[in-house]
């Protein structure tokens, strides 16, 4: 589908539009959540930010996932008329079924 390939240790998601609602979790006193669609996944292993090496599968986050991350972590991409936002992997927190 995507002509945009994230980079390692990245996700490229797509809002879920009407569908996009704020999730709220009992013991978290954060404002909310974001939810969105997996549209491509960076390649695997990569550094985080302290230098240690995540290696995350397949198992997962893949393309098609519905998943929950976090909010205002995104970064907004416009492509061919349409706004897809690009997040590290470790900011998803979550899959919905």
């Amino acid at each position: 589908m995507s002509k945009i390939r994230p980079s390692n240790g990245y996700v490229l998601i797509e809002s879920q539009g009407s569908e996009n609602k704020t999730v709220y979790f009992a013991r978290s006193e954060e404002e909310g959540q974001e939810i969105g669609k997996v549209l491509a996944v960076g390649d695997s292993p990569f550094k985080n930010d302290n230098g240690a090496v995540f290696d995350y599968s397949e198992s997962h986050v893949k393309v098609g996932d519905k998943v929950i991350y976090k909010r205002y972590t995104d970064q907004k991409v416009q492509f061919e008329g349409k706004e897809y936002l690009i997040i590290k992997v470790t900011d998803i927190i979550g899959k919905v079924a």
